[in-house]
């Protein structure tokens, strides 16, 4: 007898110590592995070739975040289809925050509209935040014969197919300006795709072709060592890097685009995991060090947070739907 209650107290106890293996006086204890995000390295996909405006902004996120999110932030290149390729692959990636993609700008607002892509570039991503936005600059080499966008518009439309444009690829956000310019100006310009705008660049110094489409934080190290002239600039006002620059608007071009740069994450990361993001962008493009990159890199310090990045990359997309159905 007495060993049967040996046995049954045993038991109670046995079961009294699970249950209270189930509770904790720390109210976090128990929650969900959002709670300790991020544990450990970040992977960032950039998915254009290295020295580009994304790539250049890429890393200068990744230079200071860490200090924000206590984790290494590793950039990872992996261009391809004017960067769709990483689009299309971050679906299968799983969503639990330590894989996340440069986005918002070519593979989210010009190429679904261009061509068939296997992903929707809204819908398919959680959206944590912009930190840059990025414009578009002409630029020609520093010998050649035209001062202003005028000279060089006048130019084609006297040399039609015969003037060459290089860009960061086709269905790029590069390739569009080239599109548009044609289309807004009834003039012949022939955008040539390279893997990277520092290629694209590369030939105009080289003299192989005319001129290039380009961010203008690629193209800026050339512009300010004298070795290209900018024309013009896509933006709606002056970039702080190209002050003496006008754009395309002010010399009665109407021809606007933006190319935001932000990160997101596969569609179903948790809640949590974007908002401890969504405050490290904030703190980092907050932060001085950031703003010294930034400035060095040419990169415009633009801010927003998850929702307005993801609503500002739908209306910059739909306003590019709407020049290519013109």
């Amino acid at each position: 007898m007495k060993k049967k209650l040996f046995a049954i107290s045993l038991i109670i106890l046995m079961m009294i110590g699970l249950v209270g293996c189930g509770k904790s006086d720390n109210p976090n204890a128990g929650s969900s592995q959002a709670s300790k995000y991020p544990a450990k390295a970040i992977n960032l996909i950039v998915p254009f070739n290295t020295g580009g405006g994304a790539d250049l902004a890429a890393r200068a996120f990744a230079s200071i975040a860490p200090k924000y999110l206590g984790q290494s932030v590793i950039v990872i290149q992996k261009p391809g289809a004017a960067g769709t390729v990483a689009h299309t692959s971050l679906k299968n990636e799983r969503p639990d925050g330590y894989t996340l993609i440069i986005t918002g700008n070519s593979p989210s607002t010009v190429a679904p509209f261009l061509e068939k892509v296997q992903y929707d570039p809204i819908n398919d991503f959680e959206f944590a935040g912009r930190f840059t936005n990025l414009h578009n600059v002409l630029v020609v080499k520093q010998d050649a014969p035209w001062n202003t966008i005028e000279e060089f518009i006048a130019y084609a439309k006297a040399n039609p197919g015969k003037v060459k444009v290089g860009t960061s690829g086709a269905n790029s956000m590069d390739d569009l300006m080239v599109r548009m310019l044609n289309k807004s100006l009834n003039i012949e310009l022939v955008p040539v795709p390279f893997d990277s705008t520092s290629e694209a660049v590369m030939a105009v110094l080289g003299g192989h072709i005319t001129a290039a489409s380009g961010s203008t934080s690629t193209c800026l190290p050339q512009v300010q060592n004298g070795s290209l002239k900018p024309l013009a600039i896509t933006s709606d006002t002056r970039d702080p890097s190209y002050k003496d620059v006008p754009t395309l608007i002010e010399r009665g071009i109407n021809l606007s685009l933006n190319n935001s740069i932000g990160i997101a994450a596969p569609k179903g990361t948790p809640k949590e995991i974007i908002e401890v993001l969504e405050k490290a962008i904030k703190q980092t493009v907050e932060d001085e060090g950031y703003k010294a990159v930034a400035a060095k890199f040419g990169l415009t310090v633009d801010y927003l947070n998850g929702s307005d990045f993801k609503a500002t990359t739908q209306t910059e997309g739909e306003k590019v739907k709407g020049i290519i159905a013109k």
